[in-house]
C-alpha cells in the first residue's frame, strides 16, 4: 500500500511498425551505468539493436543513473492485455528534504511514477495505397489563403524565419517555372536517350533536370512547408510528362517537338491548376482542350518515318512499367506502414471511422481505468495525476482521446453557480471555495491573450483548479456558516462525484502545427472549428452570449427543478481550463512546430535547437525521432532539454507535509482548514521551490469497498506552499491539536521505509 499517490505517464507513439514496449522501455529508460547495464543485461537485451531502441544508453530516458536500482517492470492490469506492462519508477532520491519540522514525524515515502503505453500500431492493418491518394490530395489542395509560413515553417504571429508577402509570391512563382523547366530538361534527357545521343550530353541533361529541381524545392521553401509539398509534386509530374513527350518526339521535326513540349507543359499547368491552385472550371476545362489540341497537332505534324514516335512510347511505357514496382518497393513500406497511418487516421473516410474510433476509444478506456482504480488494501484511489505524452501522430490522438475523455467527466462535476459577475470579485458569500478556483481561470480565459498577462497567476489559478477537480474530497462550502453560528460538522466533507485528474497533455513533435491543413480546409476553416469546439483550445473558448461571459463565460447552467438552486458544468472543450499544455519541437523537425497561434496563447511552447527550417537541416539531422534514445551529436543537446523539462513533469519533488486527523477530531480538522484558508501565504511560480501540503480526513471508521477510512481534502487553495510560510502552517496546525509527518529520503528506523518494488 502506497501512502503517498501516485503520478500515472501514459506515452502514446507515432506512426511506424512499432512492437509492444518499444516506445515504452526507450521513453523511461534503464537509469543504469552503459557499461554495467550491457554487462548484466540478459543476452536479449545485450543484442545489436538495444542500443538503438534506448534501453541501454545512459541519459537517453527519462531516468536518471541513481533511479537504476528504484525501476521495476510490473504487469499492467488496467490495460487488459497479456503483453502489457508499466514501469514503475521510485524518485525518491529526488525529493528535497524537508528540514525538521517542530512535531513532525520523519516518514520515508516512495512518490512512484507508473509509465505506461498505449499502444495502437496493431491497427489499420489493411492499409492499402488506395488511401493514400485522397489524403495526398488534401494537402495538395488545402487553402492556402492567409498561410504566410515564411522560411518553411516559421509561421505565426511572430515567425522566427518571417519573409515579407512578395517574397512569398516571387517564390511560388520561381518555384513553379523552375519545376516546369525540369520537366523541359527532362524530356531532353529522353531524346537524348531514345536517339542515341552522345553520353556527356545525356549526362549533362541528367544533372541540369537534377540541379533544376533541387532549386525548385529550395526556393519554394521561403513560401513554407504547403508550397514545398506541392511544388516537390509538381517536379515529380513535370519529370513523367517531359519524358514521356521526350520518348515520343524524339527525332521528330522542330515544330511536332515544340508542339507537344507546349501540350506537356499545359497538361501539368492544367492538372496543378485543377488540384491546387484552385483554377475556375472553365479555366481548367480550356486548358484540357488546349492540351488536346497541342498533341493532336503535334503528332499530326510529326514525321511518322523519323524517328520511333509510336515504339518509343511503347518504350517509356515499358520504362514506367519496370519503375513503378522498384519505387513501390523503395518507398511503399514508408508509404503504407508510416505515412498510410496517418492518412487513415487524420481523413474521415467511412473506412477509416471504425478503427479510428477504435483506437481513441482505447486511450479513453485506458484514462478512465487510471483515474478509477483503487488501492486494494486502503481504498483510496491510487493515482492523483495524469501526464499524458504523445510523439508525432500519436499527439493527434492523446488531444483527439483527452478531448473525448472530458466529455465523460465533466457532465458528472457539478460546479455551483452563484451568478455573481466575474468583475465583482469572489467576496461574495454565495461563491464557494470550488467556484472560486473555476472563477479565476474564467478570468483568465475572458481576458485571452492580452498584453500584460500574468504567466504566473495564470498557471497558479489552473493548478488550483485541478487540484479542486483532482480531489477525491473537498469542503463544498463554508466551513462555518455564514448565516448559523453552528460549529462545522462532519456534513461538511463531502465526496465528489468524478474527478479529473490529467494534469499535463505533453507534446513531442506536433503535426498540429500544419492544423489548417491535415486537420481543416484552411485558416479560416480552423478558426471555425475552435469557435465551434470542435477543437480544444488553451485558454478555452468562452461563452458566446453576454449573460453567460458576465458570470459564467466557461460554464453552462444547469436547471435543478428548484427555484434559484440552478447549477453548473463546464462546456464540453473546457479541459485546458484545468490541465496545462506544453508543446517541445525541434526547430528543424518539419512534423512539429509551435501551437499557440492555433490553439491559444496558454500552450507552452518550447522551441529545442537552433537550426533552420529547411529540407536539408530536416533530412540531414534527422530529428523527429531523437526527442529521446540515442541522439547524434546534431539533436543531442536538444534531446536533453526535452527529457529535462518531460522529468521536471513526471516525477513530483516537493517535499510532503502532512496534517491528518482521526474520525473523532474531524470537527477540529474543518476548523484548522477554515482558519488555514484566512492565512496569507505566498504566491509562488511554478519553478520555485515549495512544500506540497497535503491534508488526510478521516472519512469512515473503517475500510468498505470503495469508501476509505482516510482520504485526501481538497485545501481550497494551491497545495504548494513557500518555505517561509511553513512556520505558520505548522503552527496552526499545532493550536488545533492535529498530528504531522513529514517526507524524508532516509529515517532512523529503515525497517518502516516504504517499498516501492510492489
Amino acid at each position: 500500500m502506497a501512502m503517498l499517490p501516485r503520478t500515472a505517464v501514459v506515452v502514446v507513439h507515432g506512426i511506424g511498425e512499432q512492437e509492444p514496449l518499444d516506445t515504452l522501455l526507450s521513453f523511461v529508460g534503464r537509469g543504469a551505468d552503459p557499461a554495467a547495464a550491457r554487462t548484466d543485461a540478459p543476452a536479449p537485451l545485450r543484442a545489436t539493436s538495444v542500443p538503438s531502441a534506448g534501453m541501454i544508453d545512459e541519459g537517453d530516458g527519462v531516468v536518471d543513473a541513481a533511479a537504476g536500482d528504484r525501476r521495476f517492470v510490473l504487469p499492467d492490469r488496467l490495460a487488459g492485455t497479456s503483453f502489457g506492462r508499466i514501469v514503475s519508477v521510485d524518485m525518491r532520491h529526488r525529493i528535497r528534504d524537508l528540514p525538521d519540522v517542530d512535531g513532525a514525524e520523519p516518514r520515508s515515502w516512495s512518490r512512484t511514477t507508473h509509465f505506461y503505453e498505449y499502444y495502437w500500431a496493431y491497427r489499420f492493418r489493411d492499409t492499402a495505397w488506395r488511401h493514400l491518394p485522397s489524403f495526398v490530395m488534401r494537402l495538395v489542395s488545402a487553402d492556402r489563403g492567409g498561410l504566410l509560413d515564411g522560411f518553411m515553417k516559421g509561421y505565426g504571429p511572430a515567425p522566427v524565419h518571417a519573409v515579407s508577402a512578395r517574397t512569398d509570391r516571387l517564390a511560388r512563382a520561381a518555384a513553379i517555372i523552375l519545376a516546369l523547366v525540369t520537366g523541359v530538361l527532362t524530356a531532353w534527357v529522353a531524346v537524348t536517350a531514345t536517339t542515341d545521343g552522345h553520353a556527356g550530353w545525356l549526362a549533362a541533361g541528367i544533372a541540369a533536370a537534377v540541379v533544376v529541381a533541387l532549386g525548385a524545392v529550395a526556393v519554394a521553401q521561403l513560401a513554407g512547408v504547403l508550397t514545398t509539398i506541392r511544388t516537390m509534386l509538381l517536379v515529380g509530374l513535370t519529370s513523367a510528362v517531359g519524358y514521356v513527350v521526350g520518348a515520343v518526339f524524339a527525332g521528330q521535326p522542330m515544330v511536332a517537338v515544340a508542339l507537344g513540349a507546349a501540350a506537356g507543359v499545359v497538361a501539368v499547368v492544367a492538372i496543378a491548376g485543377i488540384v491546387a491552385w484552385r483554377l475556375p472550371l472553365p479555366v481548367a476545362a480550356a486548358l484540357a482542350l488546349a492540351t488536346v489540341a497541342l498533341a493532336v497537332a503535334a503528332t499530326n505534324l510529326g514525321d511518322p518515318d523519323a524517328g520511333a514516335m509510336w515504339g518509343a512510347l511503347a518504350g517509356a511505357q515499358s520504362f514506367l512499367g519496370a519503375a513503378i514496382p522498384i519505387v513501390t518497393v523503395l518507398v511503399g513500406g514508408f508509404a503504407l506502414t508510416g505515412l498510410g497511418d496517418a492518412a487513415r487516421y487524420l481523413s474521415s473516410k467511412p473506412d477509416n471511422i471504425s478503427e479510428r474510433e477504435k483506437i481513441r476509444g482505447g486511450l479513453v478506456d485506458l484514462l478512465t481505468a487510471i483515474a478509477a482504480d483503487r488501492d486494494e488494501v486502503s481504498q483510496r484511489f491510487t493515482y492523483d495525476r495524469i501526464v499524458l505524452v504523445g510523439h508525432s501522430l500519436g499527439t493527434v490522438i492523446a488531444a483527439d482521446a483527452l478531448h473525448a475523455y472530458w466529455n465523460t467527466v465533466a457532465p458528472q462535476m457539478e460546479i455551483p453557480l452563484s451568478r455573481v459577475n466575474l468583475d465583482e470579485g469572489d467576496q461574495d458569500p454565495a461563491v464557494t471555495p470550488f467556484e472560486r478556483a473555476v472563477r479565476r481561470v474564467e478570468r483568465n480565459a475572458v481576458a485571452g491573450d492580452e498584453a500584460g498577462a500574468d504567466d504566473a497567476a495564470i498557471h497558479r489559478a489552473r493548478a488550483g483548479l485541478s487540484e479542486a477537480l483532482r480531489a477525491p474530497a473537498r469542503v463544498d462550502g463554508p466551513v462555518s456558516g455564514e448565516e448559523t453560528s453552528e460549529p462545522a460538522t462532519a456534513s461538511a466533507i463531502s465526496t465528489t462525484a468524478a474527478r479529473w485528474i490529467v494534469t499535463d497533455l505533453v507534446t513531442l513533435a506536433c503535426p498540429l502545427t500544419h492544423a489548417e491543413i491535415l486537420v481543416t480546409a484552411g485558416k479560416d476553416a480552423l478558426a471555425e472549428a475552435t469557435k465551434d469546439r470542435f477543437l480544444a483550445t488553451s485558454p478555452p473558448q468562452v461563452q458566446q452570449t453576454a449573460a453567460a461571459r458576465a458570470s459564467h463565460p466557461l460554464r453552462y447552467r444547469v436547471w435543478t427543478g428548484l427555484a434559484g438552486a440552478d447549477t453548473s458544468r463546464l462546456h464540453q472543450s473546457a479541459l485546458f481550463a484545468a490541465t496545462s499544455w506544453t508543446n517541445m519541437f525541434f526547430t528543424h523537425d518539419l512534423v512539429g512546430g509551435e501551437l499557440a497561434s492555433r490553439f491559444g496563447a496558454g500552450v507552452e511552447d518550447h522551441p529545442v535547437g537552433e537550426r533552420p527550417a529547411t529540407l536539408g537541416q530536416f533530412l540531414r539531422a534527422y530529428p523527429h525521432s531523437s526527442y529521446w534514445g540515442t541522439a547524434s551529436k546534431a539533436t543531442a543537446a536538444g534531446r536533453d532539454e526535452v527529457l529535462a523539462r518531460v522529468k521536471s513533469l513526471c516525477f513530483p519533488r516537493d517535499p510532503v507535509l502532512v496534517v491528518f486527523a482521526e474520525l473523532a477530531d474531524r470537527d477540529t480538522l474543518l476548523a484548522f482548514m477554515e482558519d488555514l484558508a484566512g492565512l496569507h501565504l505566498s504566491d509562488l511560480a511554478p519553478e520555485q521551490e515549495a512544500v506540497e501540503l497535503r491534508v488526510l480526513a478521516p472519512m469512515a471508521d473503517k475500510v468498505t469497498p470503495g469508501t476509505p477510512r482516510q482520504d485526501w481534502l481538497w485545501l481550497g487553495r494551491p497545495a504548494r506552499i513557500a518555505a517561509a510560510d511553513l512556520d505558520a502552517v505548522v503552527a496552526l496546525a499545532h493550536t488545533h491539536g492535529l498530528q504531522l509527518r513529514r517526507s524524508a529520503r532516509a529515517v532512523a528506523d529503515e525497517s518502516d521505509v516504504e517499498d516501492a518494488s510492489e
